[in-house]
């Protein structure tokens, strides 16, 4: 149950800033982020990253094969998502689409995103030759 609770706050946060971009409402704290050299590119690694993380830990890495790959759900989930919202930017007057910004999105999913493997893995050990879950 921990897990779902976890994802679905980490997602509310993403939500709202991509609400508050296409509404024209980032004020302050987008002018935050972007004050930092790199700032929103940072900022999409890291919001997605997180988000491909949580997914994959409410998941509990399930897998999943397309055409010989092997993909974590979460991951494959968020990716798809970040692709279809940055997309959408290019309909949107208020927004502008911006292929770094995807990259951003890919690359944080790509490297924070298998971190739930270990994090699962962490919290699991090996008792009499089975492996248990910790609680």
């Amino acid at each position: 149950m921990w897990r779902i609770s976890l994802t679905l706050a980490y997602a509310g946060v993403p939500t709202a800033i991509i609400y508050a971009a296409d509404a024209s409402h980032g004020g302050i704290v987008f002018q935050m982020v972007n004050r930092i050299p790199g700032g929103d590119k940072l900022a999409h690694f890291i919001l997605l990253g997180g988000m491909a993380f949580t997914l994959n830990v409410c998941f509990q890495c399930r897998r999943i094969r397309v055409y010989g790959w092997q993909f974590l759900w979460g991951s494959l989930l968020v990716f798809w998502v970040a692709t279809l919202e940055e997309a959408s930017q290019i309909w949107i007057s208020s927004r502008t689409f911006d292929l770094v910004d995807w990259l951003a999105n890919t690359m944080g999913i790509l490297l924070l995103g298998p971190l739930a493997v270990r994090f699962i893995r962490a919290g699991q050990h090996v008792s009499n030759g089975n492996l248990e879950s910790r609680s």
